[in-house]
Formats: structure tokens, C-alpha cells, sequence
């Protein structure tokens, strides 16, 4: 698939919105547009979907030697350091814009998480997930059939096919940086189509509410992590959260880590900073992305910053097409 690359030259410095603003839901959806939504839903049958593989990424090391630097304490995650994985059951604005994404690379179809995210786009909605799971970092691809199925857990045995519950991307963006297995980049965002007719449209965003995203907010923040991990021990059809105190990754990445037992189908779900327990809202901070191979209890996150910043500025200037954005500083 054709892809555009270019370089932003401004960074655009956001503020973290906590309260979704709807996106237009006017205006008439192109013939091809539609029938490209309606090939995906009707691809992603409930057989599709609950075959579908956990796109995981395990890695043996990160930019710094794979032996732990002297010092560094073994191990990670647990009880030991104060974090929580569980059930989520509060419901609330994070139960309705976390789902499970659903995507073919390179003729296997796989599982991801994502969240819907508050966008200035006037007739597309916005989803942001792992680039890992918009891009084959080794074949140079992006995916096919992508879809989102937000609030899954509310009714995980139903397919796309026939239901209005699944929305399709008309755009992926990620970065350059991700195509090259950083994953200090491995974040993207998916433009999303509206679901229905010129004469009864559904926008996404309207329908479930998004989650405000902040950029360069500091480290080390207390942040809820949310998921749909679909390996062993869990079967992807619950919400399933981490709660902890983000820390530097060991091996010198500017990535962060909390304590998380999610597995893979976990990625691309939503890091939360300032997050209101209540209401189930908070400011997009970080998304799953890794694990280290000799530390399983740890779940690792790219930090938001400049490039986010301007990879989220591309998507929201989106007029057609996949793009790589070269998001280094």
C-alpha cells in the first residue's frame, strides 16, 4: 500500500483535554468509502475476531547492553513495587472509549487495544493505538482490514459483521521511527470513518466519547493502564487495568515501565495520567507497547513528547492516504 512520508518542522504544544469534543456528523461518506467499511465489517466474523492472534512484542534488549546495568534490581512489576492488575470495573468514560482492535499484516489477522482520542478532524474520528499495530516494522507495511470495536467488553461474543458496533480506518499514521523497530516511536493513530448512511450517520467519537491526550507532561507520573490482553492467562473479552508509578526504562530507552501482568492483545491500550476513577477519564499519557524477555511483570510505554505531538498534528491535518511521520526531535 502506498504510503507518504514527510517531515513536520512544527511541533504543536497541547494541552490535556479531559472532556470529549464531538466530532461534525454531517455530510455524505463517498460511495467507495462505504463499500471499503462495509468489506472490512463483514470481514471480521466472531470466528474471525475470537481466532484472531495477540500481536505481542517481547524483546531480549533495549538501546543499552541486554545485561541489566550494575544496580539495577531484577525482576520488576509485582506487588513488590505498589502496582494493581485487574478487572476494570468502574465503568465509566474509559470502559466505553477503550476497545479491541482488529487488523490483517501479512495474511494473519491480530488483536490489539486502543482508545478512542479527541481530534479537530471535522467528518473522521480518531484512534489512538501502538504503531506495531498499524505497521510491519519487517515486511515495511501497513495493516489491512483495520477495525475498532470500542466498549468490546460489553458484549464480546458479537462480530462487526451485521452490527453497527465496529468502525473501519480510512488512514493510518505512524512513524518513520517505528519502521525502523524504535520503539521510542511506537505509537499511531487511525482515522476513522463513520459508520452508516449519508442519511444516518454514526461518528465514533460521538457515540462512545473520547479521552483528551497531553504531551511532554513529565515522568515518573502516577498513570492506569487499560487493556484487552487476549494470551494466557486471559481470553481478551475483559477490560483489564494496571495501575502504577511509571519508571525509566533500565537499559537507557526514554520509555517508561509499570508494573503490568497484560499479555499480548494488550497493545496499544491507553496509558491514563490524571485519571478520575469516577468518571473514567484522564489524559492520554502513554499506550503498551513492550515487555523485556527476562522481566514479564513489567509493561513498557513510549513517552509522550514532541514527536507524539506532531505525529497527532498529522493525523489531525489527515486529507487521504497512510503516513509515516518523521517524529525524531
Amino acid at each position: 500500500m502506498d504510503r507518504r512520508t514527510f517531515r513536520l518542522l512544527a511541533v504543536v504544544a497541547l494541552l490535556s483535554m479531559l472532556v470529549a469534543a464531538p466530532s461534525a456528523a454531517s455530510g455524505a461518506v463517498p460511495d467507495r468509502a462505504q463499500a471499503e467499511h462495509a468489506r472490512i465489517v463483514s470481514y471480521w466474523t466472531a470466528g474471525r475476531i475470537a481466532a484472531a492472534l495477540p500481536r505481542e512484542m517481547v524483546v531480549d534488549r533495549g538501546r543499552a547492553p541486554q545485561a541489566k546495568p550494575p544496580g539495577t534490581p531484577g525482576g520488576g512489576g509485582g506487588p513488590d513495587d505498589g502496582s494493581v492488575t485487574a478487572p476494570w470495573e468502574g465503568g465509566g468514560a474509559v470502559q466505553q472509549t477503550t476497545g479491541k482492535v482488529l487488523f490483517t499484516l501479512g495474511g494473519t489477522d491480530y488483536v490489539c487495544s486502543g482508545s478512542v482520542v479527541t481530534d479537530s478532524l471535522a467528518q473522521h474520528s480518531m484512534v489512538l493505538t501502538a504503531g506495531h499495530c498499524v505497521f510491519d516494522d519487517v515486511n515495511d507495511a501497513f495493516a489491512t482490514n483495520w477495525a475498532f470495536f470500542p466498549a468490546f467488553e460489553d458484549n464480546p461474543t458479537l462480530s462487526c459483521a451485521g452490527s453497527d458496533r465496529c468502525f473501519t480506518a480510512v488512514g493510518l499514521v505512524t512513524t518513520q521511527e517505528w519502521g525502523d523497530r524504535d520503539f521510542e516511536h511506537d505509537y499511531a493513530f487511525a482515522v476513522i470513518a463513520p459508520n452508516g448512511d449519508p442519511s444516518g450517520l454514526t461518528f465514533l467519537e460521538e457515540a462512545y466519547g473520547a479521552q483528551g491526550i497531553a504531551f511532554n507532561q513529565g515522568e515518573r507520573l502516577g498513570v492506569f493502564s487499560f487493556g484487552y490482553p487476549h494470551a494466557r492467562p486471559y481470553d481478551g473479552t475483559d477490560l483489564i487495568y494496571c495501575v502504577g508509578t511509571a519508571r525509566d526504562d533500565p537499559y537507557g530507552s526514554t520509555t517508561q515501565g509499570i508494573g503490568c501482568d497484560m499479555t499480548g492483545g494488550s497493545s496499544g491500550g491507553p496509558w491514563l495520567a490524571a485519571f478520575d476513577e469516577g468518571s473514567g477519564a484522564g489524559a492520554l499519557y502513554s499506550v503498551n507497547s513492550y515487555k523485556y524477555r527476562n522481566d514479564k511483570k513489567t509493561m513498557y510505554g513510549p513517552y509522550f513528547g514532541d514527536g507524539t505531538a506532531a505525529t497527532y498534528a498529522a493525523a489531525n491535518d489527515w486529507s487521504g492516504g497512510n503516513i509515516l511521520v518523521d517524529a525524531a526531535p
